[in-house]
């Protein structure tokens, strides 16, 4: 009996193989897993500094076109 399960494609060919790993290996990646998780989620309440576009845009008339909500394709048909 092998010691791995494989659950195949619809083709036959494998397309996952599980591992038995032991309790003890789990436990300790689970509780790692549930730490940095529990950290990015107590980071979401961080305040970001707001985009400004005049930084990142160089062309007048795209920037006025962004401000204005316009995209290229209704400029285009105007």
């Amino acid at each position: 009996m092998a010691w791995f399960h494989s659950i195949f494609f619809i083709q036959g060919e494998d397309e996952y193989v599980l591992l038995p790993i032991p309790l003890a290996v789990y436990r300790d990646g689970k509780d790692r897993i549930e730490k940095e998780l529990a950290a990015y989620e107590a980071n979401q309440n961080e305040v970001y500094e707001p985009l400004v576009l005049e930084d990142y845009v160089d062309n007048s008339v795209v920037l006025a076109r962004i401000k204005a909500g316009i995209t290229q394709e209704q400029l285009g048909t105007r």
